[in-house]
């Protein structure tokens, strides 16, 4: 398969193209011009100059990839335009001149996929990745093949060279305001202060860079990955605006970095902060980046399940979202010991997709293997049993063993919306969903009402789906909630019917007034019906 990247970066605007064989990346073509788009960005607005530059680009690589026939296509953008105060409007824009489908992405996701790219390339699991981009820098921490920390910082090489450079070369005053704002800005991010890493991993163009300019400066070998970290300062003080240059030394700029002149030194100084900030004594560039981790992560079904020691873990919190996981710990119940469940913060669709990923390979001995120490593992397991490729029997065993896992409402709901019931199938599931209508547990309980209120209001089964629920017992808020649910939605389909239910049976006070509102707040209930409520 061919597969091309088109990434709209700060400083350029690349198009990569790989073959993929065999879950491995091969690079066969690749165009880059250098934009810089980062300098289009005034007053945190991006200039219709920009935007028209960056149409011209694409549609160029679009009528490119036509030709070839080219057809799997993925294009995103990342600091410059995500930054931008018009970003909406402008990726709106792009995506309707070029009819390429642009994404942006997050500086958390640009961090996670330079650390799946790059952990790829490496032999050791501990570590501190570095790419310096045009308008960000992203930094993370790992240790055991798992991230510790990670953040995208809001400076880079060219947003420096443009806010303070006066010509291609920074002086040493304007240096001096650089290293200033890169300070201030490191300071925010407090979780990297008081670490120490011998060697830093350097991805992306401005440590490519560096490292040529590196080895021709000191005569190594060009197969020299490598830039120790007090060399960094002599190549800045020797490049600094104001230092008479050679013809060599002129040459040597020329040669190594022709499209960075201008900010190599910037991207250099920040690269020299940080390695002071943890104590490297080295810089160690790895060719891969953000577009192969994306490629890792979207295209190349199971990579995940075939590295080196199969941690799954490592694969959760590479998608870690600390902000999301506060917003899941405050929907947990209230009547359950919430501090102590832990989570890590990963939003459903990537749980679902490294499921189903899972479901393709591994995923018995993932369920073996699994110890549920955390919220999401939970999650996934259900996800794995829900998309398991076997029959009905071992399934609902699955199911069986699952069930006293789940401790709160939203593992419940999330599972039970995983299953694709065949139509052939669903006698067979409904006499094992009965098992558990009178079930003490909550939250079994919850699971039977749930999968009866997502299958089963068909015309040929709600009927009897209504009363099965009707006779279950109020045992808890959170099946009270279920069964309101239920009613609601069951009303949402047959109004008139629902209507007669809630005239003719007797419910409980809770249950009564929760399935009132949750019809209430129904768009899909005419007024006609919602003012007849006020009768009952």
């Amino acid at each position: 398969m061919l597969y091309a990247v088109i990434d709209i970066g700060s400083t350029t605007i690349r198009m990569a193209i790989y073959e993929i064989l065999d879950n491995k990346l091969n690079l066969i073509h690749k165009r880059k011009y250098t934009v810089g788009l980062a300098s289009y960005v005034k007053d945190n607005v991006m200039e219709q100059a920009g935007i028209d530059k960056a149409c011209e680009i694409l549609n160029s690589f679009k009528s490119f990839l036509t030709s070839f026939n080219i057809e799997n296509v993925s294009a995103f953008t990342t600091a410059a335009l995500r930054n931008a105060q018009n970003s909406k409007e402008s990726v709106a824009e792009i995506i309707a001149r070029t009819g390429i489908d642009l994404h942006i992405i997050s500086g958390d996701e640009e961090a996670t996929y330079d650390f799946i790219a790059a952990t790829h390339e490496l032999d050791y699991h501990d570590g501190f990745i570095i790419d310096i981009g045009g308008a960000s820098t992203e930094l993370i921490r790992f240790a055991d093949n798992k991230i510790i920390q990670k953040t995208s910082l809001p400076i880079g090489s060219l947003a420096l060279h443009t806010k303070y450079a006066t010509d291609f070369l920074p002086s040493e005053e304007e240096i001096a305001q650089m290293i200033k704002e890169v300070h201030a800005i490191i300071d925010t991010a407090p979780e990297f202060k008081d670490i120490s890493h011998a060697e830093i991993c350097g991805i992306g163009g401005t440590c490519k860079g560096a490292r040529a300019l590196y080895n021709e400066m000191y005569a190594q070998d060009d197969i020299n990955e490598t830039i120790p970290a007090d060399k960094i300062p002599e190549m800045i003080s020797h490049f600094t605006r104001g230092h008479k240059l050679t013809d060599k030394d002129i040459t040597t700029l020329l040669k190594t970095v022709p499209d960075r002149l201008h900010t190599i030194i910037p991207g250099m100084v920040i690269a020299n902060e940080i390695a002071k900030l943890i104590h490297a004594t080295a810089i160690t560039y790895k060719d891969a980046g953000m577009r192969e981790g994306f490629l890792y992560t979207h295209v190349i079904e199971g990579y995940f399940f075939m590295q080196k020691n199969n941690d799954i873990l490592q694969i959760l919190f590479s998608y870690q979202d600390k902000n999301y996981a506060q917003f899941v710990q405050k929907l947990l119940p209230k009547n359950i010991d919430r501090e102590n469940i832990k989570i890590i913060g990963i939003r459903l669709p990537q749980l679902r997709k490294i499921a189903k990923d899972l479901v393709k390979n591994n995923w018995q001995e993932f369920l073996n293997q699994n110890t549920n120490e955390y919220f999401e593992q939970i999650m996934l397991e259900g996800f794995v049993i829900a998309y398991a490729p076997i029959d009905v029997n071992a399934k609902q065993k699955l199911i069986q063993n699952f069930l006293p896992k789940i401790n709160n409402w939203s593992i419940c709901d999330s599972f039970c919306a995983s299953f694709q019931l065949k139509t052939k199938d669903k006698d067979l599931y409904l006499s094992f969903i009965k098992n558990y209508l009178n079930s003490p547990n909550e939250y079994e309980l919850r699971f039977a009402i749930v999968m009866l209120l997502d299958y089963y209001l068909t015309e040929d089964f709600a009927d009897n789906a209504l009363q099965l629920v009707y006779n279950t017992k109020d045992i808890s808020y959170s099946v009270n909630m279920a069964k309101a649910w239920a009613f609601s939605k069951y009303f949402t389909f047959y109004p008139d019917k629902g209507l007669n239910f809630l005239q003719t049976k007797s419910l409980s006070k809770d249950v009564f007034k929760m399935t009132c509102q949750k019809i209430r707040d129904s768009r899909r209930v005419s007024s006609r019906y919602k003012e007849a409520l006020k009768n009952l």
